[in-house]
């Protein structure tokens, strides 16, 4: 008799515990379907917003709008063991997931496929936006060119406006409250232009093309014929603002012959 009633205790109590187990399950769901910026990352989220915009977005900005998605989705990425290189992550997002239509994965090859499935799992949800780190570094990703130096400034425009937009559709699912960019200023960043040293002189190859005009200019004379004149204003006008300010004149050298 005893034996009987502990097997019933036990069979009630899995019972239990199976029920317990399911309805914890269904409220996992419902708040899932509730929130979804819970459950749904950055990289599923973007990867729908591109085919729901790609009809709208103009053919010649496409390729920016391809750019941009990658940018913002490599600065949405945690760091999980098992990151691919820098080039192979490009070129799996670039080239077969913000495509549209998507190719088939199976027609991928075995890295991309590889650096793909590491993306879904490192992938930041769609909700961390809402954390001003997170947002700023996303909006300064659009900024940099894939070598690390700033980009044009149409082309830092173009690319913001693709993370706007995705931010509005995000807001307008339900996936972000408010708009995470808002409280955060934002300017274009100016681009620096490097000086090639193969084609600009040095300050010694400098002072010697001056010297070198200077004593033209003196060679001339004040009573020279009004042709030579006219070369000897052609030679001093182009130096006379860069030797004032590189110090000549407080030297003794004077730009009037």
């Amino acid at each position: 008799m005893r034996s009987d009633v502990r097997a019933l205790a036990d069979e009630l109590g899995a019972a239990l515990v199976r029920a317990v187990r399911l309805g914890a399950a269904d409220e996992s769901v419902s708040a899932g379907t509730s929130h979804g910026s819970v459950s749904t990352s950055w990289y599923d989220f973007a990867l729908g917003c591109l085919e729901m915009r790609w009809p709208q977005v103009a053919a010649k900005t496409r390729n920016e709008t391809n750019d941009a998605l990658c940018a913002i989705t490599q600065a949405m990425l945690r760091n999980v063991r098992g990151r691919p290189n820098g080039e192979l992550l490009r070129q799996a997002l670039r080239d077969w997931a913000f495509v549209v239509p998507r190719p088939e994965p199976r027609m991928a090859p075995a890295d991309v496929r590889l650096a793909l499935r590491w993306v879904e799992r490192a992938s930041r949800p769609l909700a961390d936006l809402m954390d001003p780190v997170v947002m700023r570094a996303v909006m300064q990703a659009p900024q940099l060119k894939q070598d690390g130096t700033i980009a044009a400034a149409a082309t830092q425009r173009n690319k913001r406006m693709t993370l706007v937009n995705a931010v509005r559709y995000a807001i307008e699912q339900g996936g972000l409250r408010t708009d995470p960019m808002a409280p955060i200023n934002w300017r274009i960043a100016k681009t620096v232009k490097q000086v090639d040293p193969r084609v600009v002189a040095n300050p010694t190859q400098a002072t010697r093309k001056a010297l070198i005009c200077i004593s033209a200019v003196q060679r001339l004379g004040p009573e020279c014929p009004r042709q030579d004149s006219n070369l000897r204003t052609r030679l001093r006008r182009p130096l006379l603002y860069p030797l004032s300010y590189g110090g000549f004149v407080g030297r003794g050298v004077r730009g009037d012959g």
